[in-house]
């Protein structure tokens, strides 16, 4: 994990941490290669799988930012126990669910669970590193993106392997028992990091107008806009990748699978090589986001530009998306660490 050394303690809970991200990443990758193919197969028509998706973001929306403050002021252990519980359970009550109404309470409670789990592991751990460690708290939130999407590569090879041989409801129910299982572990296992006592410190609506303040910050501003960047050529990436691989390249479905992997283990490397920017400044973000579209526009130009293209724009993703994450994490104050993660990602 670097040079940097923590005590005996802080280095098992951040062992854990990484190992609490593995599970996670894996298990939401592969449902989220999968379960478009369950809703269609119990008969779920496009429109009403947008509409499902639409409840599910909004309400998940308006969830997220409270439970960043609910972390703050109860406990962030509480938090992750409860988001990963109510996430687990969701895939399990998903991959047995044979009807259209079950299926869109699965998906509501998969997103809301995510909402609630989103930063609070990484809050818990962090604001348990000394603040005169920044070091240790940029080498801890580097080593969790690489974590991130070595775990998503994982979960493209686990797809490539098993998918062809599993029915898709099997493997959701796999991800939701290792999911519910894991937040079990979590609550037995975890120090309860800070939780505050009735009346110290700010209320939940105090905590909530402190993260929407920081919003003003002239650095976060940076940070929040180059996010939004980030996600939007992301979901480029996300959406155009098969049907110009496809077109280009003929590749059958099986092939897809592995050219996922592939991308992954680009981003995962993007990730890797962040670690050697020793300080993450405007200049390094705007360079890595300006790289990110250029790489999308050569991997427009067809042939072997669009493979060229698309690793390196999948491996600026990578350094891009860890970058902001460190800066942000450097910004944020521990004391409401989660509800700015969650206002001001």
């Amino acid at each position: 994990m670097s040079k940097v050394e923590l005590p005996g303690e802080l280095k098992r809970l951040v062992r854990r941490f990484l190992a609490l991200i593995a599970v996670v990443f894996l298990a939401d990758f592969v449902f989220g290669a999968m379960y478009v193919q369950h809703m269609v197969a119990i008969g779920m028509s496009p429109a009403l799988i947008g509409v499902a998706f639409a409840v599910a973001i909004v309400l998940s929306t308006v969830v997220e930012t409270p439970s960043g403050a609910w972390g703050d002021r109860y406990g962030n252990r509480r938090m992750a126990v409860a988001g990963l519980a109510m996430w687990g359970l969701s895939l399990v009550l998903f991959s047995q669910a044979g009807q259209a109404w079950a299926v869109i309470v699965a998906l509501v409670a998969q997103f809301v669970g995510r909402a609630i789990y989103s930063g609070a592991p990484m809050t818990l751990v962090l604001n348990q590193i000394p603040e005169d460690q920044p070091d240790a708290r940029a080498v801890v939130v580097k080593s969790a993106q690489v974590t991130r999407w070595g775990a998503a590569a994982l979960g493209a090879a686990s797809v490539g392997l098993f998918g062809a041989h599993l029915p898709v409801a099997t493997m959701v129910l796999i991800c939701g028992v290792a999911m519910t299982a894991t937040a079990v572990w979590v609550q037995m296992t975890w120090s309860r990091g800070v939780v505050r006592a009735a009346g110290d410190g700010p209320t939940v609506v105090g905590h909530i107008v402190t993260g929407v303040r920081f919003l003003g910050n002239a650095k976060q501003l940076v940070v929040l806009v180059l996010t939004l960047w980030q996600v939007a050529m992301f979901s480029i990436m996300v959406f155009a990748w098969q049907p110009v691989v496809v077109a280009e390249f003929g590749l059958a479905d099986t092939q897809l699978g592995w050219t996922l992997l592939v991308l992954s283990v680009a981003t995962a490397l993007g990730a890797v090589a962040s670690r050697w920017v020793k300080d993450v400044t405007t200049t390094w973000l705007v360079g890595a986001s300006v790289g990110m579209a250029a790489s999308l526009a050569v991997a427009s130009l067809g042939g072997a530009f669009t493979v060229i293209g698309y690793l390196a724009a999948e491996f600026l993703c990578g350094v891009l998306g860890t970058m902001l994450a460190v800066r942000s994490n450097a910004m944020f104050p521990d004391a409401q660490r989660n509800t700015c993660r969650c206002t001001a990602p």
